[in-house]
């Protein structure tokens, strides 16, 4: 029987202990739970068109983490056979993709290690090897070629014959175009019932295309990838009649690709420019500047800007 004091209520003593237990016992569960999510092991996927089993001479695969790792920790672990030297370009602390400096002979075979050790703070930790077995996979061939409407993109492998096939089905809208480094994207421009010119994207194999960039009135065109295929430059021609507060020249734009912001690559200072083409180290871009009848580069770190008479 639970004593009562002649007020109708518990004894102190009693509810405290009661209090106590409880809270000691929802304290121990949760550091219990914390204890379990830190120490549970983390798990990596690599992605590319072909499931890793194939890559471009320049690598490309990306690695997924299923916990936020630090990048300097993991790229310690990472061993490739035979000994290839690379570039790792992070998304956020749970994907990176992985690019060879020097490109791979065809054919060769390579193998991607990720060893055991520390990825991180408070405990997070690869706890097995991971092992990638991929072959270097010979380059598709990209051209414009005409179809019975117009203009579209074909594609040339050396693989099934040479036999061109076609990629695209615009209905002859295609202006150019440009494949990433690593060959498992391309970027074209297609005429749009604006009358300009938008920038579409598909995958190696022609799948999924879809726009990119709606450039309504204007027109969008000579896109270029950077090495890491992160960043996108192209040339906008804004239209005389366009909304837009700079009409009727051209500007440089750059894309990432992650976040889908696009913005210029002169935000205060106005420079004409077209045809812009980055640097293998990513560090510089080189554009025409129409006004001054001048190749110009451009140092992406301070904005240096070098002529090149």
């Amino acid at each position: 029987m639970i004593p009562f004091s002649l007020g109708g209520k518990k004894p102190m003593k009693k509810t405290t202990k009661l209090k106590i237990t409880v809270i000691v016992g929802i304290t121990f569960l949760l550091l219990t739970g914390v204890a379990i999510r830190r120490l549970s092991p983390i798990q990596i996927t690599c992605h590319n068109s072909e499931n890793c089993l194939r890559m471009s001479s320049l690598g490309g695969v990306v690695f997924e983490f299923s916990k936020p790792v630090k990048p300097d920790m993991v790229e310690r672990l990472l061993h490739t056979d035979p000994v290839a030297i690379g570039q790792w370009e992070w998304l956020d602390t749970s994907r990176a993709r992985w690019i060879n400096d020097d490109p791979l002979p065809v054919g060769s075979q390579v193998t991607i290690r990720l060893d055991p050790g520390d990825a991180g703070d408070r405990g997070v930790r690869i706890k097995k090897t991971y092992t990638w077995e991929l072959s270097v996979r010979p380059a598709l061939i990209l051209a414009l070629g005409q179809s019975d409407f117009g203009t579209e993109i074909f594609l040339i492998d050396t693989e099934n014959g040479g036999v061109p096939g076609q990629l695209t089905n615009t209905g002859g809208q295609i202006y150019d175009y440009a494949p990433s480094p690593d060959g498992e994207e391309i970027v074209y421009s297609v005429h749009n019932d604006s009358g300009g010119l938008d920038l579409w994207i598909f995958r190696r194999d022609g799948s999924d295309p879809h726009v990119l960039i709606e450039c309504g009135a204007n027109r969008c065109t000579t896109p270029d990838w950077s090495r890491t295929a992160y960043q996108l430059t192209y040339t906008r021609e804004n239209r005389a009649d366009s909304d837009t507060d700079i009409q009727g020249r051209n500007e440089i734009w750059v894309m990432d690709l992650m976040s889908k912001q696009a913005a210029r690559l002169f935000a205060e200072n106005y420079e004409a420019g077209s045809d812009s083409k980055w640097s293998p180290d990513g560090q510089w871009i080189s554009f025409w500047n129409r006004q001054k009848s001048q190749i110009q580069l451009v140092n992406l770190e301070n904005e240096e800007v070098i002529s090149l008479d």
